[in-house]
């Protein structure tokens, strides 16, 4: 039996891999039958990607040109390939760049019909937007004017109104956990989504609990407790149309911990850039780096990196997968080296503090921003005062534990996501962000590299999502 798949909101694919990917006794029951994203790029990525499910489905492995395409970084020239050439013309049947709205609506209604057609069952999977349910997003937005009136507030309507109107077997929605405590002049966000979602005629589950008697939070599910090396805590609503209720429950299976080691130790070493540009030579660098050494009290000698700054494609040995659901799902030794691992510049100032920051981790001491040294306090306007807020703004991901959240504001800078080496002094590349959030080392984004830190940011974790794709196949088992 085939299961299609719609996925609207769908940014790079995170929820759209872990679906396509899931198999049983090596047959995989869903196809994604249309994928609707509104930015051009995450669309870019997409249909990448399912031209490369669409060849692999014909040819098994790697084809050498789309390794050739992401060693050079020229995705465009899968189009003039034989072999891709036809499957990028497919693939842009089913991934459309499309603005959801009430505007809109005839158009992806009929979209959506066209996709579902027939007899088989489907499944409608994706994430409305959620700056304004998050708690920095709804700090920051609530002081502008109109922020009542904001329709992402109720982008989720979007998601509702097709439930109402094509009526799915089953749904999985995505969202930020502030989604939770979320208010607005209606009332709490979630409550209006359950009774929304209860009126259009859907029971709801759990994804970690089993039974039927649900409170808000046995609806958040946290990666780091299904094999993915980071602790991001996200609500994910399962719904199930109510002629169906009958369908068996169950819940997502727990997996052993992984730890940022197991997920970016691996990759080869890279030293970030200064910035600006004209100004980056290796020597500089090695100066402000031990800078850093220095004021941490790292002893001497200190050792070198290469003086590689990492691109587009880094050439490199690549160690066969380990026995984790995670290695098996993200490992690829056949490409020999990992795609879109460049270090993006920094200041001076914030090589030498990254140093600092991530050896003193390596001795078990957090720094907050206030109790840095003199020479090392960077140049914010908020730093020293009292209420300095955001303290913790310098964060080094810790080798063996799970990540912070990876998040889109690492398109902005990386001082949240700054390397547990301190040798390398630098915040992480596209490919370690991608990592912690579980996408294949085959995975490549399209767009400049803050487009790519963008898209990782928003995205499900893959293998969550395949995890998410067993549970909804055990509906229809």
């Amino acid at each position: 039996m085939t299961i299609k798949v719609v996925d609207v909101f769908a940014g790079p694919g995170g929820l759209n891999e872990g679906f396509a990917s899931y198999s049983v006794d090596g047959k995989r029951p869903f196809s994604i039958s249309l994928s609707i994203e509104k930015e051009r790029v995450a669309c870019g990525t997409l249909t990448a990607r399912a031209a490369l499910r669409t060849v692999q489905a014909e040819i098994g492995p790697l084809p050498p040109s789309y390794l050739s395409a992401i060693r050079t970084g020229t995705l465009a020239s899968l189009e003039q390939d034989t072999l891709f050439g036809p499957a990028m013309v497919s693939a842009r049947r089913h991934v459309r760049e499309f603005t959801l709205d009430a505007a809109t609506r005839p158009d992806s209604d009929a979209l959506i019909s066209s996709a579902v057609s027939g007899t088989d069952p489907w499944v409608l999977i994706g994430g409305p937007p959620c700056q304004l349910y998050s708690l920095v997003g709804r700090a920051r937005a609530s002081r502008l004017p109109g922020f009542e009136d904001d329709v992402r507030h109720v982008l989720y309507k979007e998601y509702l109104h097709i439930l109402e109107t094509h009526r799915p077997d089953a749904f999985v929605m995505e969202n930020v956990k502030g989604m939770l405590s979320a208010m607005h002049k209606d009332g709490r966000i979630f409550d209006l989504i359950r009774e929304d979602i209860a009126g259009a005629g859907y029971e709801l589950r759990s994804l970690v609990v089993d039974s039927g008697d649900l409170s808000p939070s046995d609806f958040v599910v946290r990666s780091n407790e299904y094999g993915v090396p980071q602790k991001r805590h996200r609500v994910i609503l399962l719904g199930v149309r109510n002629d169906l209720s009958s369908a068996p429950r169950s819940a997502l299976t727990p997996s052993h911990e992984v730890h940022v080691r197991t997920a970016i130790g691996g990759l080869p070493a890279i030293r970030s850039r200064i910035s600006p540009f004209k100004r980056d030579d290796f020597e500089t660098w090695i100066g402000l780096r031990d800078i850093g050494l220095k004021v941490a009290d790292r002893e001497e000698p200190f050792e070198l990196v290469a003086n590689r700054l990492g691109g587009r494609f880094v050439s490199a040995p690549v160690a066969m997968p380990g026995k984790s659901r995670y290695e098996q799902f993200v490992v690829r030794p056949r490409m020999r080296g990992f795609a879109q691992h460049e270090a993006r510049g920094h200041m001076d100032s914030d090589i030498s503090r990254y140093a600092f920051y991530s050896q003193k981790m390596l001795s078990g001491e957090k720094w907050k921003v206030n109790d840095l040294p003199l020479s090392l306090v960077p140049n914010h306007r908020n730093v020293g005062r009292p209420n300095t807020p955001f303290t913790d703004r310098f964060r080094v991901q810790a080798w063996d534990d799970q990540s912070s959240t990876v998040v889109s504001h690492i398109s902005k800078d990386g001082h949240y996501f700054i390397h547990p080496d301190p040798l390398q002094a630098r915040s992480l590349t596209v490919r370690e962000a991608a990592r912690l959030q579980s996408f294949p080392d085959d995975y490549v984004f399209c767009g400049n590299r803050t487009e790519q830190y963008h898209q990782v940011g928003n995205a499900v974790p893959p293998l969550l999502a395949q995890g998410v794709a067993e549970v909804v196949h055990g509906l229809f088992d």
